[in-house]
């Protein structure tokens, strides 16, 4: 995703979407909206859906197993739902200034190995 956006200025789909996506590491997705920041933000603060464990996850209720990936598919096929899906919302871009805006108390994801962006290099 962030190769199709552009990474790096020159490349950039539109003005200041390369600060963007830099920050589309691991597992992140990209929401396009004309909504009001805050309502999105509001909405997304709001949403938690039961989902099924995954190997790694930690058990809402009390089994005997250890979640690897062939017991958390069998409790899938019972249709044993034990974790809760959220999604954190961590930038946002503006189109009509091309600005890469953090949301407040949402950390960055963690870019281990990566150089450190400065923070005159992200305008908020």
């Amino acid at each position: 995703m962030a190769k199709a956006l552009g990474a790096t200025p020159e490349e950039e789909h539109r003005m200041g979407i390369s600060k963007l996506a830099k920050q589309i590491q691991g597992q992140v997705g990209l929401f396009f909206t004309d909504s009001k920041p805050d309502e999105v933000i509001e909405w997304f603060a709001d949403f938690q859906q039961p989902d099924f464990a995954r190997a790694g996850n930690v058990a809402g209720k009390k089994l005997i197993l250890k979640l690897t990936s062939e017991q958390a598919q069998l409790l899938k096929l019972i249709g044993e739902k034990m974790v809760t899906f959220r999604v954190s919302l961590t930038c946002r871009w503006e189109a009509a200034t091309g600005d890469v805006v953090q949301i407040e108390g949402q950390p960055l994801p963690d870019n281990s190995g990566d150089a450190e962006e400065s923070d005159d290099e992200m305008d908020e």
